[in-house]
């Protein structure tokens, strides 16, 4: 009896081994799978954390760009207010040019004014010098008549002495050379003391 129950409890205890030993197994296997799945798991983590890193990485580059982009438009910002200002002084300077110009047109038609002006001048200067070369060869003729008269009368052998003395005298040729000196104005001639004008001339 006492060697059937000590067979009997080394039976049930080598089946107990046996559980023992398979559950021991499938931890073990349990054990492996869970290191395969802390092994998947820190892979995925580092593999995350490099993406993370990646994604830092682009979110600095966006960042710098943003700065730049930022930067870049503060240049345009400030090339355009620059370029506002330059054409503010380029309308400001145009509008002093057509002032400039306007004056300048008026300065023109006055100019132009005055030139007809001048122009109307000279004419009448012109026609003032036509005139008096006109008169001045009136004068030239009469002159050279006068100068024929003189010659005349000088080549008839007449003076002053003769003159005084046909005029003192009761001679009849008086009347006859108060109508000669009248007709043919011989007395501009005449320059004496005793007859030195028309009125001289007309007395005889």
């Amino acid at each position: 009896l006492f060697s059937l129950l000590f067979s009997f409890q080394e039976r049930v205890r080598m089946r107990q081994e046996r559980v023992w030993m398979q559950q021991e197994r499938v931890w073990m296997q349990q054990e492996r799978v869970r290191m395969r799945q802390e092994r998947v798991w820190m892979e995925q983590e580092r593999v995350r954390m490099q993406q993370e890193r990646v994604w830092m990485q682009q979110e600095r580059v966006r960042m710098r760009q943003e700065r730049v982009r930022m930067q870049q438009e503060r240049v345009w910002m400030e090339q355009e207010r620059v370029w506002m200002e330059q054409e503010r002084v380029r309308m400001r300077q145009e509008r002093v040019w057509m002032r400039q110009e306007r004056v300048w047109m008026q300065q023109e038609r006055v100019r132009m004014r005055q030139e007809r002006v001048w122009m109307r001048q000279e004419r009448v200067w012109m026609q003032q010098e036509r005139v008096r070369m006109q008169q001045e060869r009136v004068w030239m003729r009469q002159e050279r008549v006068r100068m024929q008269q003189e010659r005349v009368w000088m080549e008839q052998g007449k003076d002053l002495s003769v003159l005084s003395t046909l005029t003192n005298s009761s001679n009849p040729l008086k009347i006859q050379l108060q109508k000669l000196v009248l007709k043919t104005g011989i007395w501009k001639g005449l320059f004496h003391p005793g007859l030195p004008d028309r009125d001289a001339a007309l007395e005889l």
